[in-house]
């Protein structure tokens, strides 16, 4: 129950936000005290995997046709251009869901395109190049953190 219950907090918040109907695939977990879950959501060419852990949400995107392929969504953000690595690793601490899916929101039409038919493979490779890329420059940063 606590589940269901909370998969559709978070799709009316994914509803509001996005001004779009999503419709629920997979749940997972909310049996501990903390409700950490996993709810896989499906919007037009998207799949939309939103992770709650010790309280804290997570977006995650993967496009329909690769729906076992999850990216991170600062990673998306890096790949379509909206954000630099830099802007990316200098969060210190998670953002609000409401405040990525804002986000999101204003750039929902161009990720649904890219992340649609014939350009979903091409997309994926840029998350992919994008994963690797802020990848290297946190280890990097953590090598010169113990430097």
């Amino acid at each position: 129950m606590q589940q269901e219950s909370l998969a559709g907090s978070l799709e009316d918040r994914l509803r509001a936000a996005l001004s779009s109907s999503v419709q629920l695939v997979n749940t997972r977990g909310a049996a501990d005290r903390l409700g950490d879950m996993e709810a896989i959501y499906c919007l037009q060419s998207l799949m939309l995997r939103i992770v709650r852990d010790r309280g804290q949400e997570f977006l995650y995107i993967a496009p329909v046709s690769i729906p076992d392929r999850f990216f991170q969504f600062g990673d998306v953000e890096i790949a379509m251009g909206w954000r630099t690595v830099q802007d990316v690793l200098k969060k210190r601490d998670p953002e609000p869901l409401e405040t990525t899916l804002a986000r999101l929101s204003r750039h929902l039409d161009e990720l649904t395109a890219a992340l649609s038919g014939d350009c979903a493979s091409h997309t994926v490779e840029l998350f992919e190049r994008a994963a690797k890329e802020r990848g290297d420059a946190f280890l990097a940063w953590l090598r010169g953190q113990q430097a």
